[in-house]
């Protein structure tokens, strides 16, 4: 027994009217009528009395609408509760990030997503080394510059730019270099090997840097304390070169261009909350960090 034959039986009997219930259920009102003709076929008894007026139950009809109607009730209830539990984001979630990134975007991004879907918890294994994905467990992973490990589904997020800046109270102390030669007046501090990765020789290469590090935040914190020029990417000083604390030296010049990623296992199946905090991830990475 078919039973959407019974649910079109249930919905005409309620709305005493085959025009009516096709409405409701989007199906053309032939195709409502056919349906009738057959449950009527196969049960062999005759359920609706078909007059000018309208519709109305038979005898056996309303027995056939008496017993089918808490069933089929009850089945509807079932499937709602089903689809609503399938729509939940639940379960556990290992990302994997280089250290400042994590600092920067990938902790508030994930606090939010959780706020979002409370059922859900993600471990963030902040570190700059490449980890392996079965051995750690790991779900995803963001990473920047050229990477080597063809095993992994790597999905670009974007560019990230890496430039130099300056506070504005240093550049009037120290005046405002024009050109890199005059850079080697000025104190300098640069990435020890940025984003894990060697990146392509440029000018600023040939340039005496006074102070390296592998961490941006220290970077930032040694330019907003007036103490000289630094790289940093673009998005970090956004907010400083508004309210004009920070600012751009030699604009014409880009240090380096860096892609960020996602990465995710090659598995024919992706868990729902994954595949959905993987998309969440990518949206808000391209709206908050990338060059515009």
């Amino acid at each position: 027994m078919d039973l959407n034959l019974l649910k079109t039986f249930t919905k005409v009997s309620e709305f005493g009217s085959l025009t009516k219930a096709a409405k409701i259920m989007g199906h053309p009102k032939s195709k409502v009528s056919r349906d009738l003709d057959k449950l009527e076929s196969e049960l062999e008894m005759k359920l609706l009395a078909r007059t000018p007026r309208g519709i109305s139950l038979t005898a056996q009809g309303e027995q056939l609408l008496n017993f089918i109607r808490p069933p089929l009730l009850e089945l509807e209830n079932s499937v709602e509760q089903m689809r609503s539990h399938c729509n939940e984001v639940k379960g556990n979630i290992t990302i994997t990030a280089p250290e400042d990134l994590s600092n920067l975007v990938l902790t508030r991004l994930s606090t939010e997503f959780m706020e979002i879907h409370p059922d859900l918890s993600i471990e963030l294994i902040a570190t700059n080394e490449y980890l392996d994905f079965n051995k750690h467990g790991v779900d995803l992973a963001l990473r920047i510059g050229r990477l080597s490990d063809s095993n992994l589904i790597q999905r670009k997020i974007g560019d990230i730019e890496v430039n130099l800046f300056a506070s504005s109270k240093y550049l009037r102390s120290n005046g405002r270099p024009e050109t890199m030669a005059d850079l080697n007046t000025h104190k300098l501090a640069a990435f020890k090997n940025p984003f894990g990765d060697r990146p392509p020789r440029s000018e600023f290469d040939k340039v005496d840097v006074n102070f390296k590090t592998n961490s941006i935040n220290v970077l930032k914190t040694y330019i907003t304390d007036n103490q000289g020029i630094a790289t940093l990417p673009d998005f970090m000083c956004r907010k400083e070169i508004a309210n004009k604390e920070l600012q751009r030296v030699l604009p014409e010049f880009t240090y380096i261009r860096r892609t960020i990623y996602i990465l995710s296992q090659q598995n024919s199946y992706m868990p729902k909350h994954v595949k959905i905090f993987k998309n969440f991830l990518f949206e808000n990475i391209q709206k908050e960090i990338l060059v515009i």
